[in-house]
C-alpha cells in the first residue's frame, strides 16, 4: 500500500502483477537489466560448433523442469539419438544427480558441470534448450542468443518477452522437447 510503482523486467511480469491486483499497468514500470558487454567477446561461429551439443545452465529448482528434460533425453536414447546435454545440477538435488547417473549408465550423454561460467559453453555449443515453466526474466535466453546460440525453449509468454526461439515446445511434454531437439539436429 505504500508503494507508488513496481519495477519489473518484462511485459509478462506486468500482466502477472496486474492479475494479482497489486497495481494497474500505469504503476508498473518495465525496466529490464542486462549487461551484454560480457557477451561481446569473439565466439565460435555457429557453423563451426559441434552439431549435437545442447546446454541448460540452471539451478535445479522445480520450475526449471529438469525431470521432463531428462525424460526427453531418455526418450531420445530410446529413439537411437544421443545428443550431448550439458547441465548444472548441484548437490541440492540428489534425486536429479542420481537420475543423470542412471541415464548415462544406459547410454545417454549428459555432462553435469555443477557450476561454471556459462560463457564457457555459450561460446562453443550450438543450442540452448530451455524447458523452464516459469521465469521472471529468462536471462539465459538472452545470453545464449548474444553468444551465437540457437534457442529451443518453452512455448510460454516469458520466452517471447526476451527472444524469438528457433524452436518452441510444450515444456510439459517430453516428446515435444525431444522432437524440438531432433528438429534442431536435422536443420
Amino acid at each position: 500500500g505504500n508503494t507508488d510503482y513496481y519495477i519489473v523486467q518484462t511485459p509478462h511480469m506486468v500482466k502477472e502483477l496486474t492479475a494479482q491486483g497489486l497495481k494497474d499497468e500505469a504503476h508498473c514500470l518495465t525496466v529490464p537489466f542486462y549487461d551484454d558487454r560480457k557477451y561481446i567477446a569473439p565466439h565460435m561461429p555457429f557453423s563451426e560448433r559441434p552439431k549435437d551439443e545442447f546446454v541448460f545452465i540452471s539451478n535445479p529448482s522445480p520450475q526449471k523442469n529438469y525431470p521432463v528434460l531428462l525424460d526427453a533425453w531418455e526418450y531420445l536414447l530410446e529413439k537411437g539419438q544421443t545428443p550431448l546435454l550439458h547441465v548444472t545440477i548441484d548437490n541440492t538435488a540428489p534425486q536429479l544427480l542420481k537420475r543423470v547417473n542412471s541415464l548415462n549408465a544406459k547410454g545417454t550423454r549428459i555432462v553435469n558441470h555443477i557450476y561454471l561460467d556459462p560463457r564457457t559453453l555459450y561460446f562453443t555449443c550450438p543450442y540452448l534448450v530451455f524447458p523452464s515453466i516459469m521465469e521472471s526474466f529468462g536471462l539465459p535466453l538472452i545470453e545464449a542468443v548474444d553468444s551465437g546460440m540457437k534457442v529451443l525453449a518453452s512455448n510460454l509468454p516469458y520466452v517471447y518477452d526476451v527472444v524469438i526461439p528457433s524452436v518452441a515446445f510444450d515444456p510439459h511434454d517430453k516428446t515435444a522437447i525431444a522432437d524440438a531437439v531432433i528438429t534442431a539436429l536435422n536443420a
